[in-house]
């Protein structure tokens, strides 16, 4: 549902209950009705007054803030100007020494808390019906909850968030330590290292190329000879 921050009263400028000693009802609620618009009137400066002193405020810290900025960069300029990385000579051992830089920034935290509560909304706050004295309960629980959280809770909303953001940062955890990544400053068992076989290659050219060449070609010609007995020859005779 939604919120009324600034409410304009009274609401209804001509509604009225006329007395029965009244000569003259119309001028009643005339008159009436003029007295409702002035007070509209007044209730609409009180707002516009509020408003504009809200605005005030988030300007100055906006102001505060960039100001606090437009330092911080002005004096890194100035640093960056003046660094010289060829004639510093700069060690290894002696940057490992350096504090780790941490910045002085405050981040603002609990700003929808009831002390950041523009004045507008703690008006509305305060004219709302206090909750029950169910406090009155907690002597009779056993299991030591407070009676009132059960009606309202001002720190559920809080509370899930926190629970949200703590099982993220468990399961990120969880991430980082799984089997198998060597964790940094923790020692390992001895690493296997499997052989490798070399395979020999023969090349082209080589003692090992006319072994190769040599028994092929004996083999080629036990192949391609004939099976039967060899010719026999005829003795060439005189001429008849």
């Amino acid at each position: 549902m939604p919120l009324v921050k600034r409410t304009i009263e009274p609401y209804h400028a001509s509604r009225c209950k006329v007395p029965d000693r009244a000569d003259n009802e119309l001028q009643c609620i005339l008159s009436h009705t003029l007295a409702n618009v002035i007070r509209q009137m007044s209730s609409l400066s009180k707002h516009g007054e509020n408003l504009f002193g809200e605005l005030i405020t988030e300007a100055n810290s906006c102001l505060d803030r960039t100001n606090a900025l437009h330092r911080r960069v002005q004096k890194l300029a100035v640093d960056v100007t003046q660094l010289d990385p060829v004639g510093e000579e700069v060690n290894i051992q002696d940057m490992a020494l350096y504090k780790t830089y941490r910045s002085a920034h405050v981040t603002d935290q609990q700003v929808l808390s009831r002390d950041t509560l523009p004045a507008a909304l703690m008006e509305v706050y305060n004219k709302c019906s206090k909750p029950p004295n169910l406090t009155a309960f907690n002597a009779l629980r056993d299991d030591g909850k407070d009676s009132l959280k059960f009606y309202t809770d001002p720190g559920y909303f809080f509370e899930l968030w926190s629970e949200d953001m703590n099982k993220k940062a468990d399961e990120r955890k969880k991430k980082k330590k799984k089997p198998g990544r060597r964790q940094p400053g923790k020692s390992q068992g001895p690493v296997k290292v499997s052989a490798v076989k070399k395979k020999t290659v023969i090349s082209g050219k080589g003692k090992e190329f006319d072994e190769t060449q040599t028994r092929r070609h004996s083999e080629y010609v036990k192949t391609t000879a004939p099976s039967g007995p060899p010719p026999t020859q005829v003795p060439a005779g005189p001429p008849q």
